[in-house]
């Protein structure tokens, strides 16, 4: 996952530019300042799990804006991987062996957007820089496990919270709901800092479609115990893809 999600941000970038760096005429578009607002939601992929995210954002000119962002994401280890029971076929839900505790991030940012690329066309792209950041709000939440006693064919099934001296691959059944322990969740305050390009390609000019390449990176006072058996980390950098969807509200 990694290695491709790389492979295409370089790519998409390297795309774009050479669209925006060919663009030697400013595309003169008489309705860029008289947008008031905008509203988008956007899905996104990253180099270690998912998100959703929500914005607003406030123009101040042609070419700026103030973006006021709500984002939500999945935090994986770089050491997880997909574990079965031996003695069980893999229709069976997988876990991940070591996993003690799950990681989501609250992300509300403030960010600035600046257009350094205008369309030349209605079909053409606008390219965009977006820096900002704000606090980062860690959710560590335990792991349960389907645990089995005493041996194959497991007489005996509970659902517990995962223990690395007492769990091991033969007595693992499979994970456990993922709602149980919520009620444990511990908050993990920090801060985080992101930095993307947009390229906006709609064509109706009231309609707001993008594509979002960037990265971002989360701090927490201390360490996220997500995985036992290994170092866990309290800083944790990501590149991302993101695709947007949205509106744009005029003054008029």
């Amino acid at each position: 996952m990694r290695v491709f999600l790389r492979i295409l941000i370089i790519n998409v970038f390297v795309c774009f530019s050479l669209v925006a760096a060919a663009q030697d005429k400013i595309f003169d578009d008489s309705r860029a300042g008289i947008f008031d607002s905008d509203i988008s939601f956007a899905g996104m992929v990253h180099t270690a799990g998912w998100g959703l995210n929500f914005r607003y954002g406030d123009y101040h000119g042609a070419f700026k804006k103030h973006v006021w962002e709500v984002e939500i994401a999945s935090m994986k280890h770089p050491k997880e991987h997909k574990s079965y029971n031996p003695f069980l076929d893999n229709s069976i839900k997988g876990y991940v062996y070591g996993k003690k505790n799950t990681l989501t991030i609250l992300r509300p940012s403030f960010l600035l957007q600046k257009t350094i690329f205008r369309k030349q066309s209605s079909k053409g792209v606008a390219v965009s820089r977006i820096i900002g950041g704000g606090p980062a709000i860690g959710f560590e939440k335990p792991v349960y496990l389907v645990i089995g006693r005493p041996n194959y064919p497991y007489p005996i099934k509970d659902v517990e919270r995962y223990n690395e001296n007492e769990h091991y691959v033969d007595n693992i059944i499979s994970r456990g709901p993922w709602l149980k322990g919520i009620g444990q969740m511990k908050l993990v305050p920090g801060i985080h800092i992101k930095g993307a390009l947009e390229f906006e390609y709609a064509t109706d000019y009231r309609t707001l479609k993008a594509l979002e390449v960037g990265a971002t990176l989360d701090a927490f006072y201390r360490n996220i115990d997500i995985m036992a058996f290994t170092q866990n980390h309290q800083v944790f950098f990501n590149l991302y893809v993101a695709l947007r969807y949205g509106g744009k509200k005029t003054l008029q």
